[in-house]
């Protein structure tokens, strides 16, 4: 039924009905109901909460009410000017009985309209406010606009009052829409499955909605959580649909917390000229890590996903054996991850000099007394403060983490001056005065590599930036630099290992194709 809201004047606040607070019960008034939209309904205020109304004008020689016309359904009515229980239809000058007094309503002007002229009535639907408000809410419009108010305290039944502290059962399908966003945060922030049963997470939702009971974490694991994933995979499986061409990135990594390995396969494909990019399989990987064994997990995850290998443009995988075997064995083409190659590359010339090489060990003893250090730690920051040193902690490299090698030698490097001087009070044999410009050469060396990593590193990044890449490592190895004095040694492997290792690359009609269409790099000479 159509809902009547009042108006409210900027000038005239409105006055509560003559059932509830007007001082004057027997003053004629007209009452908006937002529950049933019947205009001169009065309720009990021991039931429901008393409904915004206003007085209607009147005349002081005592002439007829003036009918306040609130209802967007007046834009297509008048009012009968000879009988105010009448309303006359604009379009079809139908007059339709709106009933008297208190009792006067709308509804049958909105009947009459939906019945008789169904083009316009759709018009008026399109143009009516729509307001969601509790029961006991009132609505205040100023305007035009309308806005909920503060609700006014009202009594309420036994019934409702018993209603009101009754808890949700499991499958209300308001617990269940909180069943599904708590399944959602768990999978987007890789919660762990117990997050739900701690205490201040309980707390948390007794306080936010005290009708809401959590389920155990076993009611996630095998009905919220799997049916979220169905739901997403059934997307995801329509858009794999419309893919003609996709592409693959792979890992196989050992989770250092229990030992367990594990292997993903993440897509990349077009849709509507916009990049799509989904982890269709992560799964542990139980047993030896053959190529035999990589390519049944590929032509699984193929399956499983219902894509024909005639699909599959080009998988990147690391350079390791069983995994380039493994992708050849399923039938499918692959190239080699451009930044593994490139850290490979480091690696491999920083071991070839001695003297680099040490500098590098003994670098990393100095990190790893700070780290297992918290007096250490402590004398380090006050001396920071002392010398107007930022006051950073020490890096630790890790061999999986690709750049954390430089970033130690950047942070030592940076606090050189603090760690000489508080090397004696904490026993700490410190670098000499060549190893320490020894160690300041390979910061200014490797930072274009670091900076290259981070780069390529990025969601945005293909294969086309591979080329343009080694293109310009190759330039900077070659030119001369007064910085790289100490390192020079270092400088000419990193070149030589450079040209070995991406020579095969530079010959790979993927990257040269990829290269040579990408519109990001169409005016630069590469070569």
């Amino acid at each position: 039924m159509f809902r009547s809201v009042p108006t409210v004047h900027e000038n005239s606040p409105p006055q509560l009905s003559a059932t509830s607070m007007s001082p004057n019960p027997s003053s004629p008034s007209i009452v908006a109901s937002v529950d049933d939209g019947v205009e001169g309904t009065s309720t009990s205020a021991t039931n429901r909460q008393p409904d915004l109304s206003t007085t209607s004008s009147t005349s002081s020689s005592g002439s007829a009410n003036k009918v306040q016309q609130r209802s967007e359904a007046w834009k297509y009515f008048k009012l009968d000017p000879d009988n105010s229980s009448r309303a006359i239809c604009n379009i079809c000058d139908a007059v339709v009985h709106r009933g008297i007094g208190k009792n006067a309503t709308t509804s049958t002007m909105i009947k009459h309209f939906k019945g008789k002229h169904t083009s316009e009535y759709v018009m008026f639907e399109k143009s009516r406010p729509t307001i969601e408000t509790g029961k006991h809410e009132e609505i205040d419009e100023d305007e035009g606009f309308l806005q909920p108010k503060k609700p006014r305290l009202g009594q309420i039944g036994i019934k409702e009052a018993f209603q009101m502290s009754k808890g949700w059962d499991i499958n209300d399908n308001r617990s269940i829409e909180i069943h599904r966003k708590i399944g959602e945060m768990i999978a987007i922030d890789c919660q762990p499955y117990r997050f739900v049963e701690n205490e201040g997470f309980r707390r948390l939702m007794s306080h936010l909605q005290p009708r809401y009971k959590v389920p155990r974490r076993t009611y996630f694991t095998e009905k919220v959580v799997p049916t979220l994933y169905q739901e997403a995979k059934a997307k995801v499986q329509s858009l794999l649909s419309h893919a003609t061409v996709i592409s693959f990135t792979s890992d196989i990594w050992t989770c250092k917390e229990n030992n367990l390995s594990f292997i993903s396969f993440t897509g990349h494909w077009i849709h509507r000229f916009e990049t799509l990019n989904f982890v269709l399989c992560t799964k542990h990987f139980v047993g030896s890590h053959t190529g035999q064994a990589i390519a049944e997990i590929v032509k699984e995850m193929l399956n499983s996903w219902e894509i024909v290998e005639s699909k599959v443009h080009v998988i990147v995988r690391d350079n390791g054996a069983s995994m380039v075997k493994g992708i050849d064995d399923a039938g499918l083409a692959s190239v080699s991850c451009f930044l593994h190659k490139l850290q490979l590359v480091i690696k491999d010339s920083i071991r070839s000099r001695k003297a680099v090489s040490d500098v590098m060990t003994r670098a990393r003893n100095i990190a790893t007394r700070f780290n297992h250090s918290a007096s250490a730690c402590s004398l380090l920051e006050s001396i920071q403060k002392d010398l107007g040193l930022p006051c950073h902690k020490m890096v630790q490299d890790v061999p999986t983490r690709w750049n954390s090698s430089y970033l130690m030698l950047e942070r030592l490097y940076e606090q050189r001056r603090a760690i000489s001087a508080i090397a004696p009070d904490i026993g700490l044999t410190i670098l000499s005065n060549n190893e320490w410009n020894i160690l300041g050469s390979m910061v200014s060396l490797l930072k274009p590599f670091e900076e290259l990593t981070k780069r390529i590193s990025s969601d945005r990044c293909t294969i086309a930036d591979v080329l343009p890449a080694v293109a310009m490592l190759r330039r900077y190895l070659e030119k001369d630099d007064p910085f790289h004095s100490g390192v020079k040694a270092l400088k000419s492997e990193l070149l030589r290992s450079l040209n070995t290792r991406f020579s095969a690359t530079e010959k790979d009609d993927n990257f040269t194709f990829a290269t040579i269409n990408c519109p990001l790099i169409e005016s630069v000479s590469l070569f």
